[in-house]
Formats: C-alpha cells, structure tokens, sequence
C-alpha cells in the first residue's frame, strides 16, 4: 500500500510544482525507483536474518494482480480532484480574463494610461471602482 502512497506523492509533488528543476525531477524520479530496489534489499536482508515468515512479501505483491490494479486506481482516484480543479480554474480564469479584456479595450484605458496618469487619476476618469479593479486586472 505504501506504494500506492509513493505514486500519488510524487505526482502531487509533480503537480504542485511551478519550476522543474533538475533537483526537483531527480528527487521525484528517484524515490520512485528506488522504492523497489529497498523492497527488494529489504526482502533479501530479512531472509538472510533469518525472518522467514516475512520474506518473499514484495515477490508476492508484484505478482498479484490485485496491486497493479490498486497502484493504477489509487493514483487516479486521488489525483482526479487535484486535476479536475487546475483544469477547471484554468478555464474558468481564461475565460474571465478574455471577457474582462474585451471590457478594457472598450474603456480605453491602457497601461500607459495608468502610468502617466497614475492610478487615482484613472479612477477619476473611469468613475467607478469595479471598471478601476477590471483595468488593474487585466493589465
């Protein structure tokens, strides 16, 4: 189960991310690949140890069909909200921000406008604070 942890972890990470830096690929990839080799290590240890009634338990896992079918489902079950969300705010914002442009270019205040005359002169000019906040926004 702690497998299904490990993916979902790593995409979150994955999908949080604003940059990708090579420490931060290096640090998702390889807690992915090496999570197997510490089962199998582990594994290996604990028979040499002489807990036999513990070994074999990874050889038993990827081998059942049950695991592959929860670390797929597990992740996505997860993860679909998260991405349901940036797909959805991303849309939604596109779309406000596209209508709200058109808003602007009909006021016919531009960014110079804000910067030669300032910002409480714009207010003045425009006579209402929802236009002032619509030109600030889409500027």
């Amino acid at each position: 189960m702690f497998s299904c942890v490990l993916v979902v972890v790593s995409a979150k990470a994955s999908l949080e991310a604003l940059t990708w830096s090579i420490l931060c690929q290096l640090a998702i990839w390889s807690s992915l690949l090496l999570w197997p080799l510490y089962l199998l290590l582990s594994d290996s240890l604990l028979q040499g140890v002489g807990l036999r009634n513990l070994t074999g338990a990874y050889t038993a896992c990827t081998q059942s069909p049950v695991f592959w079918k929860l670390l797929l489902i597990v992740p996505i079950a997860c993860l679909l909200p998260d991405i349901c969300y940036k797909v959805g705010r991303a849309t939604i914002v596109r779309q406000w921000t596209g209508s709200k442009k058109k808003e602007v270019d009909e006021l016919g205040v531009t960014a110079d406008d804000i910067e030669e005359l300032g910002e409480e002169r714009v207010r003045a000019r425009l006579n209402d604070e929802s236009n002032v906040s619509i030109v600030l926004c889409c500027l």
